[in-house]
């Protein structure tokens, strides 16, 4: 059986990162491999630069290693192409859609509203945590 290949939005990541990412739902998939996280250059960027922000208190040693190991896990994506589609509300989602796109993912795990509104463009869903929690756990 094939493992589901979800991408998770900066907000989803984030969002699970404040509470611990490492007991979170979505944490836990990742780890036990029942997901493989996809991850391009851009989307590492953001989330690498949005960990480090200092409204969201985590240490920079802390930083290091939450990325470490979600890119332990992830599938790394080198070249993305544009696949020409934008998220109308933010085009800086535009990243994750692309990396969906070109690898056929299952799903995009998001709490970023402007990307949920997104849901049924396209040829995967764009889910909530809570929604991921159902459908692949």
């Amino acid at each position: 059986m094939r493992v589901p290949r979800i991408v998770a939005d900066t907000s989803a990541l984030l969002t699970q990162a404040r509470s611990g990412i490492t007991d979170s739902s979505l944490w836990r998939a990742i780890s036990s491999r029942r997901i493989i996280p996809l991850v391009s250059y851009a989307t590492y960027t953001e989330f690498r630069d949005k960990l480090g922000d200092p409204r969201f208190g985590i240490s920079p040693a802390a930083r290091d290693s939450i990325l470490a190991e979600y890119l332990h896990y992830a599938e790394y994506i080198r070249d993305v192409p544009n696949s020409g589609e934008t998220v109308p509300q933010d085009e800086s989602d535009n990243p994750f859609v692309d990396l969906a796109m070109a690898k056929e993912a299952d799903a995009i795990v998001s709490v970023d509203p402007d990307l949920l509104n997104c849901n049924g463009m396209w040829d995967f869903p764009v889910i909530t945590v809570t929604e991921f929690v159902l459908r692949f756990s």
